[in-house]
């Protein structure tokens, strides 16, 4: 995993949405719903899709002030505790918020998405495919046209995932 800088990562082949009405009006967006489980196998596959596909995360803990990081710390379980500290101390080395990462960050990063600890956003690069978490257990996915919007309702579906029609 490296930390990226904001200029480098905006120049990724990524679906970057700085604002979600500005997303729901720019792209092909669907409400996604599941257990995490479920979650981890949509973003696993994601990944292996493609030999060259990349996954990048906003991870906004620098961000948050003194107080917010004790009440999140004390949240996790051990297992979480130990690799924020691992992330911490690896890769804080600037106060950008994105990071390149494979797949072993995927569970960390979803678990505290999908806990509603700390909002992430998920961008892969092939397919291209933006995931925002988390809205009470709803993750909000951009894809650029309908054969991508297609593509990625079929891995929804198959990794256990499905679509809330209600949006």
């Amino acid at each position: 995993m490296r930390q990226v800088e904001e200029k480098e990562f905006k120049k990724e082949n990524i679906i970057y949405v700085e604002h979600l009405q500005s997303g729901m009006n720019q792209y092909h967006w669907d409400v996604i719903q599941g257990k995490e489980e479920a979650y981890n196998n949509l973003f696993q596959r994601l990944l292996a899709e493609n030999s060259g596909s990349q996954l990048y995360v906003d991870f906004y803990y620098n961000r948050l002030g003194r107080e917010e990081h004790i009440k999140l710390k004390k949240k996790l379980n051990p297992k979480d505790q130990i690799i924020l500290n691992r992330l911490l101390d690896k890769h804080n080395e600037t106060d950008s918020i994105y990071y390149e990462c494979d797949e072993r960050w995927i569970p960390f990063f979803l678990h505290l998405s999908y806990r509603e600890l700390l909002f992430q956003t998920f961008y892969f690069t092939d397919p291209k495919v933006t995931i925002w978490s988390n809205y009470e257990g709803k993750f909000i996915a951009f894809t650029e046209d309908l054969d991508a919007r297609e593509s990625l309702i079929k891995k929804v579906k198959e990794s256990g995932l499905y679509l809330d029609e209600t949006y």
